[in-house]
């Protein structure tokens, strides 16, 4: 998995969206009028719902509640207010509650970082059979986040939460088996785990479908398919998918080369902290395709992608001081750049 728990949170704010993308948590009705909203992004009407329940002392009412308050639906963005709720609900032993709660324990959100505590109150939810909790754990293991490394006991998380219904642990189950991690490699079985993901409208899922056909991984390649499948991830705001659909249109595969929509989408992921995007788009604008040539907005994306230690972006910032484009020419720092990208094993630089 690389980081897609850490950075997605980090960025997105995940906790918040997850649950829409996920099946409902077994212990809310089917139908559930608050969860109905919620799916919809109606968060005004959802908080309608959530807090007189919540307030009232029902468990996944208030770590619907707290979730919001996380994310900032319906409500302001309120990370004290968000473990507040989240603590009521893990103080009933909610199995959704404690994941909540450990999550903004482990990124250290409204309370102190406390890795340990934080796993331990994920350990608890995914006991409990939360599907958050079990894909979480899963993560854990797999990237020894908190935990030692445990590729298989990582599999078998994933698949507890993906027999469950949860569609990201399907996509990261079929990672697993794409790379033969933890679990024998079969395509087959990471292809039908994507598919299973994108025709829920996971955009997770169809962003990792897309990645097969373009590679022709597991299946006959189809560049036009690909683009397909990363525009409707991308329709949903995954800025993996922008970025990936933006070169698609920069390279005119699968699709009409067009400069400007690449640029466009390079734009909407590199707003969302997409270091591929960043760098992508630092690129256009250093050369002045499908947007007017500037060479410090190039070194201003550069260095924002560079800063999440992103090699080739390293590599060109490295470039602009060399040359004194958009930046003062220093060797110091150009030298620094390219070290920094070097040994990450960046072979241009």
């Amino acid at each position: 998995m690389n980081t897609r728990h850490f950075s997605v949170f980090l960025g997105l704010l995940l906790l918040g969206q997850v649950s829409a993308q996920q099946t409902t948590p077994s212990s809310v009705p089917v139908g559930d009028p608050g969860v109905a909203a919620f799916k919809r992004a109606d968060y005004p009407a959802a908080i309608g719902e959530f807090r007189p329940r919540a307030e009232a002392g029902e468990a996944e009412a208030q770590f619907y509640l707290g979730q919001m308050y996380a994310h900032g639906q319906g409500v302001t963005q309120n990370y004290g207010l968000a473990k507040e709720w989240c603590q009521k609900s893990a103080d009933q032993n909610n199995p959704d509650g404690l994941y909540c709660l450990g999550r903004l324990y482990v990124y250290g959100l409204g309370v102190t970082r406390d890795l340990t505590q934080g796993t331990l109150f994920m350990k608890a939810s995914a006991e409990g059979g939360s599907l958050f909790g079990q894909d979480f754990l899963g993560y854990q293991y797999e990237t020894g986040f908190g935990v030692p490394a445990d590729p298989a006991r990582a599999a078998t998380l994933y698949s507890q939460a993906a027999d469950g219904g949860d569609d990201t642990a399907r996509v990261d189950l079929g990672l697993l088996y794409e790379n033969g991690t933890g679990v024998p490699k079969d395509l087959v079985r990471a292809l039908a785990l994507y598919q299973q993901a994108a025709d829920n409208d996971l955009a997770y899922g169809q962003t990792m479908l897309g990645d097969l056909y373009l590679a022709g991984v597991g299946v006959k390649q189809d560049n036009v398919r690909a683009a397909e499948l990363y525009q409707k991830a991308a329709d949903s705001g995954d800025a993996t998918a922008q970025t990936s659909l933006g070169l698609l249109y920069e390279n005119g595969t699968g699709v009409p080369k067009d400069l400007e929509r690449a640029a466009e989408l390079y734009r909407l992921a590199a707003d969302q902290n997409d270091a591929r995007a960043q760098t992508n788009l630092g690129v256009l604008y250093q050369n002045g395709d499908g947007v007017k040539q500037d060479l410090k907005a190039a070194a201003k994306l550069y260095r924002q992608a560079a800063d999440q230690d992103f090699p080739r972006a390293q590599a060109l910032l490295g470039d602009l001081y060399v040359g004194g484009q958009g930046v003062p020419r220093d060797d110091i720092q150009a030298a620094f750049w390219y070290r920094k990208s070097a040994d990450q094993g960046y072979a241009p630089a």
